[in-house]
């Protein structure tokens, strides 16, 4: 292990005597890059020095440093895709930073790019200058990407990439898959920082909490350099928000819309302003964002024998009222040429109110459940960072960053209120050897509303915390290797500190004394739109408990005896976790077309983990409960090489190799333990889990066009050991026979695939056709993982996936249909292939259009899921056994956008 961690001092070590031959004699060019007509920033140029490989690529403000230019006169050209290229001379003076702000014109034979407003600009055009010049492979979307599809939030917009596939709740995209593999195996940033999640048992990042308006672009990294966190294996999600703009900018969206399932309305209120002051020095923006909309869908989910005969059937109708409200901030200082200093901001909050009315047909059982749920879910995220940037007197760029995050999910006295009905008789349609997926029905023969009197509420407090600080230090310095090979040599290091905490309780309230029958608490509000599922189940009638009377009964408590759930908190746990990282990397220019990026990033983790352990006994009465911790530390040690060729112009080619891993979940590695001694079965955690580590290696080629657009097509290969899964094994304790069911690591997962693109302008075509344009992309992946059972296709993982977009845009006007698909794909792996979840294949088709009425005014339409296909989950390889049916219908907006 010494000699490995001897590697980081040796490339420092090479990369400092590398870079002391051109210190003495070269200078820096730093400044921004602005259009010519309005004068705002280009992200993504391209800054090239003449006769030599030195270049730099602007930030989300337009700024660039080119270090380590010889002294003298220096030809500079800056590059943009729709522009037409800039050239001028500047005069270098050594050890000094010289100042050039270019300013570009719209090329004439680019049809793609009307500058009216910073996002209009800094849209597609950015997005592809960012990915054409990176040297790994990144998909970004920008500003105007996200405002021309009519996606609500951060998940909706980044489904967008090639190779991602998102899952939703309640109609709305919530979770990120990338390449294929389950959320918990990618990351996600917040400008370029981890952020805590609201979840209370795993890792993974919900983003429809995050309003996609308040993001300035978001970038998918598929393969990673040393000088970003190592901790992503299908990608990292980086959400960008908005940079101060180099000239005013005011922009308003005010939107109502509406919902044919729950008939009630949306509204969507966004306002930004951004500003420059002091000559420029002082720079601002600030965005806030406010969405509001009543949501609700119907569902069906059924459950089955061993055999395939039907075991329940529960009927489900929510209603919800969701609440996303946010704002973000950057503002950023420039001393001079040479040092720069900024403050970045984001806060969001997400609340969501929802009632459940479910009717459960128990065959089983023979009986009837009415139940209403109340759940108010409320989560905050909030994300701050102060960082600089400064060109050292020897023209080394020192850059640092201090960041804090911070995420809260409560869900206080959620209140389940059950009413019961016995001695039902059913006559079921579906046997083991027939079934009808279309229409799955239990037949109650002898359903009475007078009979269902109250069996018990159920009542849990939830709360979840995270907090995560972090800090920063990169230093990157020039370095030439004779006369046609010059480079950058960049060391840093990085340490981050997380607490994850969740204290969970639960309560079981049952009457003191007599019945309490549903018809006397009924809810004469409730009448579920259009019938229930459309009326296949006449059963369902519209008769549940009132919501307040229920909640007040519960409350006050007189009516209940209220017992504290003896094992309530089993789901509580403490968790710490601290990462220190060091890297080294070496990027080489040879010549003009070829770039080598080869380094290793260290990341040294410490866990310490705390929960509770039960023993109980006959009935579930608690024998013991002790308060178990414990930890871990060790070494990762994460490689990478990437290689980039300039094939012809304005064609790259990639491939690259990358090393990198994904820690288990916190409640995964937390050490509790429930052991029932009168069941003989035991489920806990697993503190002994390793990480899951894999090696990349990514292949690519583009072709981008003038017109703003490119194609491409790529192949990925994924190596995972350690891979984690959820097992059931049996094992003697004394002289019993437990079955134990944990998480535990498996054997080696492969993971392949390949992916295409294509965004083109159809400016070949004669007349009006010219204004025709295509988005589109397709990823075809494949996997195999090592189970207990045997090899098996990974948890997540979508054989096929795409996009494809249709847009026509002339004189003000632009209008999209917009598709998504995604394959089937399992969702959870059984003990058998008949206990399998897959999540069936899905359709989402949108609408979206818009009219510029003045310059600085337009109207807009977006409509969504207009094939309306439900969320559909199977058990078994046999579609027709769903276990989970449920529909969202259309929804929509209608609004104005004004911006000056």
């Amino acid at each position: 292990m010494k000699r490995k961690i001897y590697v980081l001092p040796a490339i420092l070590g090479l990369g400092l005597i590398l870079s002391a031959s051109v210190l003495a004699q070269s200078g820096s060019v730093s400044g921004t890059v602005t259009e010519s007509s309005r004068g705002l920033a280009l992200s993504g140029a391209s800054v090239r020095v003449e006769g030599s490989p030195n270049v730099a690529v602007t930030d989300g403000s337009g700024r660039f440093v080119l270090l380590g230019v010889a002294a003298g006169k220096a030809k500079l050209t800056v590059s943009y895709l729709g522009f037409e290229d800039v050239t001028e001379e500047v005069t270098v003076t050594a050890g000094q930073t010289t100042t050039w702000d270019p300013s570009m014109s719209v090329a004439a034979q680019s049809y793609s790019v009307t500058v009216t407003s910073d996002a209009d600009l800094t849209g597609q055009a950015r997005a592809l200058n960012d990915q054409k010049n990176s040297i790994n492979q990144v998909n970004l979307v920008a500003a105007d990407q996200i405002g021309s599809f009519p996606d609500p939030n951060a998940a909706e917009a980044i489904q967008r990439v090639p190779g991602i596939t998102v899952q939703r709740d309640q109609g709305e995209g919530r979770y990120v898959l990338i390449r294929g593999t389950e959320p918990r195996l990618s990351a996600t940033t917040i400008n370029g920082d981890r952020i805590g999640t609201t979840e209370n048992t795993s890792r993974q990042i919900p983003l429809d909490t995050i309003p996609a308006d308040l993001m300035g672009a978001l970038e998918v990294t598929k393969a990673f350099t040393p000088d970003v966190e190592g901790d992503s294996i299908g990608g990292r999600v980086n959400l960008i928000t908005k940079r101060a703009p180099a000239k005013r900018q005011f922009a308003l969206t005010i939107a109502s819309g509406f919902n044919t399932l729950v008939r009630d309305d949306v509204k969507n209120y966004t306002g930004t302003y951004g500003q420059r002051f002091f000559a420029g020095r002082l720079g601002f923006i600030g965005s806030v964002n406010f969405y509001r909309t009543d949501r609700g869908s119907q569902d069906l989910e059924p459950a089955y024998t061993s055999t395939f005969g039907l075991n329940s059937v529960d009927l489900r109708d929510y209603s919800l009222t969701r609440t996303r409200y946010g704002g973000t901030w950057d503002i950023d200082y420039r001393f001079d040429a040479r040092s720069e200093i900024y403050s970045r901001g984001l806060v969001t909050e997400y609340e969501d109110r929802e009632r459940r009315f479910r009717m459960r047909d128990l065959i089983s059982n023979s009986r009837l459940e009415r139940t209403l749920r109340q759940r108010y879910h409320d989560s905050a995220q909030a994300a701050y960072s102060l960082g600089g940037r400064h060109i050292l007197p020897n023209n080394w760029t020192l850059s640092w960053r201090g960041s804090f995050s911070d995420a809260e999910l409560r869900t206080p006295y959620r209140l389940e209120s059950t009413f019961r009905q016995n001695s039902v008789t059913f006559s079921p349609n579906v046997t083991p050897s027939s079934i009808d997926r279309n229409n799955i029905q239990a037949n109650p023969l002898n359903q009475n509303p007078n009979l269902f009197n109250f069996n018990q509420n159920a009542i849990q407090n939830d709360k979840g915390y995270e907090r995560n600080v972090a800090g920063n230090v990169d230093v990157a310095a020039p370095i030439r290797i004779g006369n046609g090979a010059w480079g950058l040599f960049k060391f840093g290091v990085k340490w981050r500190d997380a607490n994850r905490t969740r204290d969970v309780e639960t309560f079981t309230q049952t009457l003191r004394t007599g019945t309490l029958r549903l018809v006397d608490v009924a809810f004469t509000g409730y009448n579920p739109p259009d019938g229930f599922l459309n009326g296949k189940y006449p059963e369902f009638l519209n008769l549940f408990p009132d919501p307040k009377l229920m909640m007040q009964f519960s409350r006050e408590g007189t009516l209940f005896n209220t017992v504290r759930g003896a094992t309530g908190d089993s789901g509580s746990y403490r968790a710490k976790e601290r990462v220190t990282a060091g890297y080294a990397m070496q990027e080489f220019y040879l010549g003009e077309k070829t770039t080598i990026l080869g380094g290793v990033r260290f990341e040294y983790t410490d866990t310490k983990y705390g929960a509770p352990q039960y023993r109980l006994g006959t009935g579930g009465a608690v024998l013991s409960r002790a308060f178990v911790t414990g930890g871990d530390k060790y070494l990762s040690i994460l490689p990478s090489i990437h290689f980039r060729r300039q094939l012809f112009q304005d064609t790259p080619f990639r491939i690259s190799y990358s090393r990198s891993l994904a820690r288990p979940n916190y409640n995964s590695l937390a050490p509790f333990q429930l052991q029932d001694t009168s069941a003989l079965t035991i489920n806990r955690g697993n503190p002994e889990l390793k990480v899951t580590n894999a090696d990349n290696f990514d292949v690519s080629v583009e072709r981008y066009f003038k017109s703003v657009g490119v194609m491409s097509a790529g192949f990925f290969y994924k190596r995972l050991t350690n891979y984690i899964y959820t097992a059931t094994e049996q094992q003697t304790i004394g002289t019993d026979l437990y079955r134990i069911t944990q998480p535990i690591n498996g054997a080696a997962a492969n993971l392949y695939g390949a992916e295409f693109s294509l965004v083109r302008r159809l400016d070949f075509l004669p007349g009006v056709l010219k204004d025709i344009d295509v988005y589109a992309n397709y990823t075809w992946t494949r996997s195999n993982a090592t189970l207990p059972r045997g090899k098996f296709q990974l948890p997540s993982q979508a054989s096929n996936m795409g996009n494809v977009a249709v847009g026509y845009t002339r004189s003000g006007f632009s209008g999209r249909v917009s598709m998504n698909y995604q394959g089937k794909l399992p969702l959870a792996i059984g003990a058998t292939e008949n206990d399998d979840n897959w999540l069936d294949k899905r359709i989402q088709l949108d609408f979206s259009a818009s009219q510029r009425i003045t310059r600085n005014v337009k109207v807009f339409i977006d409509v969504l899921n207009l094939a309306n296909q439900p969320y559909r989950v199977y058990q078994s390889r046999n579609s027709n056994y769903a276990i989970q049916q449920e529909i969202y219908k259309i929804w929509g907006l209608v609004g104005v956008k004004l911006s000056f």
